[in-house]
């Protein structure tokens, strides 16, 4: 019974993510195919899904995971996180800096690992209290 509700639940996302987003294929620059290997040991299939995408456009990787930001930066390739989404939208004004930090506040308590919003401060002083 539950290998077949996977098998719904993976033909239910399947089809969301063609319905709703572009998907593509990332090539992986020759020059990069030895790192990449190498970090096919050390990465999440969805970290290095990612670091080859970013790789392959020239874009900007969005990744919150220490060890993945680190090997991104070792290839070169420009990263943010969530932290850095939450910035553009506020400096876009798309959201409010108390919404961010009430988003924050969401993050945390679903168990996204991030230091407490302290009372008071502005989005910048959070961002430069946490070392961002």
């Amino acid at each position: 019974m539950e290998a077949s509700q996977q098998l719904k639940n993976r033909a239910y996302y399947q089809d969301l993510v063609a319905r709703r987003f572009a998907v593509a294929e990332g090539r992986v620059p020759t020059q990069h195919e030895d790192q990449i290997r190498s970090l096919a040991e050390q990465l999440g299939s969805g970290e290095l899904a990612v670091v080859i995408l970013t790789l392959d456009s020239g874009g900007t990787a969005v990744i919150d995971d220490p060890e993945a930001r680190s090997a991104a930066k070792q290839l070169g390739v420009r990263i943010t996180g969530t932290l850095g989404l939450l910035a553009i939208a506020i400096e876009q004004e798309w959201i409010s800096e108390a919404d961010a930090l009430a988003a924050i506040d969401r993050m945390r308590t679903r168990g996204f690992r991030i230091p407490t919003v302290k009372q008071g401060l502005s989005f910048a002083q959070y961002l430069k209290a946490i070392g961002g």
